[in-house]
This record gives structure tokens, C-alpha cells and sequence, in this order.
């Protein structure tokens, strides 16, 4: 009877902190999306040249993010058992500007639902934007999801395009043309991908292939 008692409790205690763990991602997600209204906020301020709203705004947002970022703070983002929770905490901290942390939430994620492949790709583009020690991880990450056959139907498009958003940013122009040209392969219309061939194009000094491939984009608005 005892051993039946002390299971009970143990599932009660594990129930309980599930709900508390919930409640607390809730309310960082909240914080962080208020933070994001409040930075939208402080540009329409700056657009009407009003700069003590700008500011009141902008500081706004930092308090909102600081919040959603401390009350996360309990969470170690590769242990969760959820991935919804995953997710959950992946973008608080991804609109928080939190990269790593972000990136690592996203590729829990991915770990434990590896048909998500928007996680796999949320994961990367977060380590690229953590700084150079996180392309890397970005680059095995998208190398993986492309050898796993991630990469094979129309949805792949921004998975190529971050590959070669990593590359170029590893300083690998040719390796990423290449994964922009296979980005548009899979979808013509992909603005990232039509971008990086603008940017490519430019770097190369070839100004009228910039201006074709950027001037595509005025054609789809």
C-alpha cells in the first residue's frame, strides 16, 4: 500500500510541476510578444520623429524581454520532454534576441520531432545569428536535415537558403550560390534566396545580375 501511495504522490508532484512549468512558458511568451509590440511601437515613434517615445518604447521592450528571459532562467533548453514546451521557450528567447538559447530550444525541438524541419531550420538560422562560434552548429545541423532527405520537396526551399546564408557567411561564396540556386530550384518565388543571389552577384561586381535578380522581387510585390 505504501509503494501505491508514493506513486500516486510522485505522479501528483511530476502533474503539478508540468502545470507550474506551463503556466511559467505562458507567461514568458507573453512577455517577449509584448516586448516585440513594444519595439514595433518605438519604430512607428522614430518614423514620426517623436524620439521621447521612441525611447519610452524601446526601454519598454527591453524591461518586457528581460522578464520573459528571467523567468525562463530555470529551464535547461536540452532537457525538455515536450516538444511544444520546446518550441515554446525556442521562440521566447528567439524574440528576446536570445540566439543561443533560442538555437537550442529549436534543435530540442527537432530532436524529438524530426519531421519539424521548420525546428531544424529555426535551430540553425539561430546559431548563425548567436556570432561565428555558432555557424558551425548551424552548418551541421542544415547538413544533417539535407543528408536526411529534409531536402526534397518544394517546403526545402528555406532550408537551402539558410545553407547558403551559412556559407556565406563562413566566407564560401561558391558553396553558397550553390545552395541559393538549389533554394529557387525548389522554389522560384523565394525572397532569402533571391536576395543572396543579389547580394552574390554584387560582391562579384556583376551589378546588372544584382539588379536582375533584385529587380525580381519588385515584380512579385
Amino acid at each position: 500500500m505504501k509503494r501505491g501511495l508514493i506513486s500516486m504522490l510522485v505522479v501528483a508532484l511530476t502533474l503539478s510541476m508540468t502545470v507550474v512549468a506551463d503556466d511559467t512558458l505562458d507567461a514568458a511568451f507573453l512577455k517577449a510578444e509584448a516586448g516585440r509590440a513594444s519595439l514595433a511601437t518605438a519604430a512607428t515613434e522614430s518614423r514620426a520623429q517623436n524620439p521621447e517615445g521612441a525611447q519610452k518604447a524601446f526601454e519598454s521592450s527591453q524591461s518586457a524581454f528581460r522578464e520573459a528571459v528571467a523567468l525562463c532562467s530555470s529551464f535547461n533548453p536540452d532537457r525538455f520532454r515536450d516538444r511544444d514546451d520546446a518550441l515554446r521557450y525556442a521562440v521566447t528567447m528567439e524574440l528576446a534576441s536570445e540566439n543561443d538559447l533560442a538555437a537550442r530550444g529549436f534543435a530540442r525541438a527537432y530532436q524529438l520531432s524530426p519531421d519539424n524541419a521548420d525546428a531544424g531550420i529555426s535551430a540553425a538560422r539561430n546559431w548563425r545569428m548567436s556570432g561565428d562560434v555558432g555557424l558551425d552548429k548551424a552548418l551541421a545541423v542544415l547538413i544533417t536535415m539535407n543528408q536526411s532527405g529534409d531536402s526534397e520537396d518544394t517546403s526545402s526551399a528555406p532550408l537551402h537558403s539558410e545553407l547558403g546564408r551559412v556559407y556565406l557567411e563562413q566566407g564560401l561564396p561558391d558553396l553558397a550560390l550553390e545552395a541559393y540556386r538549389k533554394a529557387l530550384e525548389k522554389d522560384a518565388t523565394y525572397v532569402d534566396a533571391i536576395i543572396g543571389e543579389g547580394v552574390l552577384a554584387m560582391r562579384n561586381g556583376d551589378l546588372r545580375g544584382a539588379f536582375t535578380r533584385l529587380g525580381a522581387l519588385t515584380e512579385m510585390t
